[in-house]
């Protein structure tokens, strides 16, 4: 009896044999451990919603996890009572409005990293925090809250995140002394509410001398570390909530939720402390 052909194999199929044989022999290396590691890694890269959204950590990009991001979403879109939500530097929040409003258009990222100039069109704006004065002009006191996550946490750097604030606040913040600073550029009378003119358009600006009432500053809220209390205390009257921001990554260095207005989400101040540092 004739005995049975045995199938040649392909260059390509053994190639591609090999290749698995390459693989597993590699695998088979692996300590238990690492192979956890490996395992838990490929397991939060499938639950990402966003391929796109990955960290780049030579830009300190660390995202909040999913929870983290949509609270903070909720924040920022309470704050704003319908107007305008300028973010920046923190992509993840931006994610986060997404999420819990998708159909919100008046919302726009300020961040250096331009991948999201695919993700988010005309509401990305390119921002270089070490270059706050080449913010385009047509978004200069247009904004009704920020929201700012610096990559750094020096003085340095959050002295420029200040002087970004001053160009696109819509409304006066506190300064050190108690003393209100008015925008760079007068309060539009439609600059960009639900309903409003686009971006892009020129504003109509008015005239607005009378004196601001202290209920009607420009709401901030921050994302950064506990090491900024003071900074931010004494520059912008902010101080941290007990909200404990969450990390999809593995974050060791404590991050904080700092605000200038009371929110009920973010839960209360926590005991400022920078009377005793002084």
């Amino acid at each position: 009896r004739a005995r049975p052909r045995r199938a040649r194999r392909s260059p390509t199929m053994a190639a591609a044999g090999d290749e698995s044989d390459e693989a597993r022999l590699q695998l088979d290396d692996l300590s238990a451990s690492t192979l956890a590691a490996l395992q838990e890694f490929l397991d939060e890269q499938k639950q990402r919603k966003d391929p796109w959204v990955s960290e780049n950590f030579s830009l300190s990009q660390f995202w909040y996890d999913d929870d983290t991001a949509k609270v903070l979403a909720q924040e920022l879109l309470a704050a704003a009572q319908g107007g305008r939500i300028g973010i920046l530097s923190a992509p993840k929040a931006m994610w986060g409005i997404k999420a819990v409003a998708p159909d919100r258009e008046n919302v726009f990222l300020l961040d250096f990293d331009s991948r999201f100039a695919q993700v988010y069109g005309d509401q990305f704006v390119f921002f270089d925090m070490a270059r706050p004065e080449e913010i385009p002009e047509r978004l200069h006191g247009t904004f009704d809250v920020l929201m700012f996550d610096p990559p750094y946490l020096s003085d340095e750097t959050l002295s420029k995140y200040v002087e970004a604030i001053g160009l696109l606040a819509s409304k006066p913040f506190l300064l050190p002394s108690g003393i209100w600073q008015r925008p760079t550029r007068r309060r539009a009378k439609h600059h960009g509410r639900e309903g409003g003119s686009d971006l892009a358009e020129q504003h109509e600006e008015e005239e607005d001398d009378e004196e601001e009432d202290e209920d009607d500053i420009m709401p901030l809220l921050a994302v950064t570390g506990a090491t900024c209390r003071t900074f931010l205390r004494r520059q912008l009257f902010m101080r941290p909530t007990t909200f404990a921001p969450s990390f999809a990554s593995k974050l060791s260095t404590p991050m904080l939720a700092y605000t200038n207005f009371q929110s009920d989400r973010l839960g209360p101040w926590e005991e400022d402390s920078v009377e005793q540092e002084e």
